[in-house]
């Protein structure tokens, strides 16, 4: 099996059925897809599992894969068990779980907090054969590269490992060389998310970061790709359209700017890797 691109589904918001995303994501060119576990969205962690099971049922009608899932859940639970059952039985490996987020309170204490929720998704990991993923973000206490490596240090890595996102580290904060946070995540580097970012004027003055298409940012993703190669990493990727309106997926603007993501990606992949 080639490499496997899918497409973070925040773009999603607003559009209540299944059937609409299949649609949105096979115009784009996608052949996999991410199930969204959030309010506002098909199914949320409180949906029953017949919920799910229709979302699946109606993804593999229309062809296209659910390759992952994402939950705004970080911690041992009945819907987290509840999802993680479902995913395993499914082939839905990839688990993308909710963030740590810094809360001003003392970072040992959040670290060792989130230490204990962690070992304890590595247990249901083991159980329901899924993979935990831990995403460096912004305004939490892994926001690089090498603090997420530190919150997963002796975790075995088959069971949580790291979702690697340059753009977030560029656009929010955790910003470090990209090559040294490849090299320190290391083995626990098993997925990576794709999107660009630029500076742009406030209305009010000043400037501000936000995201945009992805061959018009400030990240080269030459040299991103280039150190992942380096690695060694073979792994998947996911591209995120997070500039795009919510809800606006029936619009062939939207359609024709994320094709052209996943569009030049590809070629990026096809140079350097």
């Amino acid at each position: 099996m080639g490499v496997m691109i899918s497409t973070f589904p925040r773009v999603f918001s607003g559009v209540n059925t299944a059937e609409e995303q299949t649609e949105f994501l096979k115009k784009c060119g996608y052949e996999y897809g991410d199930l969204l576990i959030r309010e506002k969205f098909v199914v949320n962690n409180d949906s029953p599992a017949e919920d799910f099971q229709k979302v699946y049922d109606i993804y593999k009608k229309n062809g296209v894969i659910l390759y992952g899932a994402i939950t705004d859940l970080n911690a041992p639970c009945e819907n987290m068990e509840k999802i993680l059952d479902f995913c395993g039985k499914r082939g839905i490996l990839k688990i993308k779980i909710g963030q740590y987020r810094y809360s001003g309170d003392s970072y040992r204490n959040l670290f060792a907090k989130a230490r204990i929720d962690l070992i304890g998704l590595e247990r249901l990991s083991k159980e329901y054969g899924v993979q935990i993923l831990v995403q460096n973000h912004g305004g939490t206490i892994n926001s690089s590269a090498s603090l997420t490596r530190a919150l997963l240090d002796g975790l075995d890595p088959d069971n949580v490992a790291m979702y690697y996102d340059a753009g977030n580290m560029m656009c929010i904060d955790g910003h470090e060389a990209w090559a040294m946070g490849i090299d320190i995540a290391g083995k626990y580097l098993r997925y990576v998310g794709i999107k660009n970012v630029h500076w742009f004027k406030k209305e009010n003055g000043g400037w501000d970061r936000g995201f945009c298409p992805l061959r018009d940012g400030i990240i080269d993703y030459k040299e991103v790709l280039g150190a992942l190669k380096a690695s060694g990493y073979s792994g998947d990727y996911n591209v995120h359209t997070f500039y795009i309106p919510d809800g606006s997926v029936h619009e062939q603007s939207t359609i024709d700017v994320a094709a052209g993501d996943l569009a030049y990606f590809k070629e990026l992949l096809a140079e350097v890797m």
